[in-house]
């Protein structure tokens, strides 16, 4: 008995001292644990703008895939998703092309009653199918709401592009906004958690759509446990949920640029997912600041396309809803959320082929400006330093030619005011009087339904800087001299019959000479 007493003694001691021994362990493991998970926090990501939430720019793209051949085409925009808005909205879209040989010739609104309003582009970033390449453009793109019924409305930015096998391939959104210009409701409109949710659609010439849908896009910080709820809208597959995943994308336009990571998978499964499938996150598990969520749904069918390295895969459409997030979790600092006011915006000191724009900001800020031809822009020139007296030039302009622009002036803290676009004309030259030549190398083909394919020949005895293309009393763009020796056109917006194509070839003096063909639109029923 004694010993055995003992022995309990002894055991119970020694349990207290192991269980102790354990406790402390215990809070070790857990202490360190929780250091780990401190140390491992998902980062956020590249800030898609600068300094902090703003609910009026909800960050959202869209993305088609037909792979393994084409790649994929983005269109990204910072929206008032499920909001409010009146009079002109102006916003930007950027345009990527990742491994993508197709040509992006239009970018598009519509409304869920019909087409809104048409960009005509010209935009490509060539591909041999074995150096990856990415490219980026921005579109400034202004909206003008009194046009559209009120009430809610579903905006959708299609961005399509011409395959190197002949065919059609675009993404396409649904983006809600309730539009309130003051002139009665029209809201039969819903669509999803108070129309808060982002459609996104690829689309592929034959095989129609594959659409990915993410509900209630939150239109504030979000802290803490946090579920979405994705799905497929048509017939997929497979679908696909990431988490912080992106490619790199250089910065172009007011975008910064876009450092690639791999994120975290979140879902990945065959199947036809059409109904709901959650998606919980803990956000305590993420840096504060900027994240996204993807959703990639896969079209069912599938084929062979042609191209100079296509080697007889089977490719699949796929459409990507993709939109950012953002997590506020420890105290939030104090933030500068107020871009600059933009004041006496001018051009001055105009010549022939350069000129000044000036400006000034009610706080320091940086200075750029973004010109071209056309208001689709396309060329940048800055100023160092933060001030709030701007003056930045423009060199290398062509004289006699009509130039648009804006500026963009960034605070400290990141904060971004844009200017609407305006214009000025450069000074021409004197003593040219010799018109330029213009004629088309071969005549356009009739019979077309929605491609019309021009070959021209301009010349000048100075030098031709810009060639005019009208479809009857519409201009469809401004091109260079060099674009129109061979230049392909979307004519799906006319209707069938006969119609004019003409080409105007101007000189650096204003001097202007003129070709025109007559060409019959098909009827674009089956397309």
């Amino acid at each position: 008995m004694y010993r055995e007493k003992n022995w309990l003694i002894a055991s119970s001691f020694l349990q207290g001292r192991l269980r102790l021994l354990f406790l402390v362990l215990l809070f070790l493991v857990t202490l360190g644990s929780s250091f780990a998970a401190a140390q491992t926090k998902l980062p956020a990501e590249t800030p898609p703008y600068l300094g902090g939430f703003d609910k009026r720019r909800i960050p959202i793209e869209l993305q088609a895939w037909w792979i393994p051949n084409f790649g994929h085409v983005h269109a990204a925009a910072l929206l008032p998703l499920g909001q409010k808005v009146s009079g002109v909205l102006n916003f930007d879209v950027r345009i990527v092309l990742h491994d993508n040989p197709s040509r992006l010739v239009e970018l598009r609104f519509d409304t869920e009653g019909g087409v809104f309003l048409r960009m005509p582009l010209n935009l490509s970033c060539p591909y041999d199918g074995t150096t990856s390449t990415n490219c980026a453009f921005n579109v400034p793109v202004t909206l003008d709401t009194t046009r559209m019924r009120e009430g809610w409305r579903e905006i959708r930015i299609r961005a399509t592009t011409d395959t190197p096998d002949g065919k059609r391939y675009l993404n396409s959104s649904g983006v809600a906004f309730y539009v309130d210009n003051g002139s009665g409701s029209d809201s039969n409109y819903n669509r999803f958690c108070n129309n808060t949710s982002l459609i996104g659609r690829g689309w592929y010439e034959g095989f129609g759509y594959a659409n990915a849908i993410i509900e209630c896009v939150p239109l504030d910080v979000v802290s803490g446990q946090v579920t979405f709820r994705v799905r497929a809208q048509q017939p997929s597959k497979h679908l696909q949920v990431v988490m912080d995943r992106t490619h790199p994308i250089p910065s172009v336009g007011p975008w910064p640029v876009v450092q690639g990571r791999t994120g975290a998978l979140l879902f990945d499964q065959d199947g036809d997912f059409q109904s709901w499938v959650p998606i919980a996150i803990d956000t305590t598990q993420l840096e504060d600041g900027w994240h996204s969520l993807g959703v990639r749904s896969d079209g069912p069918n599938g084929e062979v396309s042609t191209c100079s390295y296509c080697k007889g895969e089977i490719n699949h459409n796929s459409g990507t809803a993709k939109m950012w997030f953002y997590v506020q979790n420890g105290s939030a600092p104090s933030a500068d959320n107020t871009p600059p006011i933009l004041s006496d915006l001018n051009p001055t000191q105009i010549s022939r082929s350069t000129a000044n724009v000036v400006w000034n900001t009610n706080e320091p800020a940086d200075s750029r400006v973004e010109y071209g031809t056309t208001p689709a822009l396309g060329s940048v020139s800055v100023a160092g330093g933060l001030v709030s007296t701007h003056s930045v030039t423009l060199s290398g302009l062509s004289s006699g030619t009509p130039y648009y622009y804006r500026v963009i002036s960034n605070d400290a803290a990141g904060n971004n005011a844009v200017s609407a676009i305006a214009s000025f004309t450069t000074l021409l030259p004197t003593g040219d009087t010799t018109q330029p030549t213009t004629s088309f190398s071969s005549p356009p083909s009739s019979g077309i339904t929605r491609i019309l394919r021009l070959n021209l020949s301009v010349g000048d005895n100075v030098g031709v800087v810009r060639v005019e293309i009208w479809i009857d009393d519409q201009k469809i763009g401004d091109f260079t001299p060099s674009a129109v020796q061979s230049l392909t056109l979307d004519v799906t917006a006319f209707s069938e019959g006969t119609h004019t194509v003409t080409a105007r070839a101007f000189d650096g003096a204003g001097n202007a000479a003129a070709a025109s063909q007559s060409v019959i639109f098909d009827s674009l029923s089956g397309h």
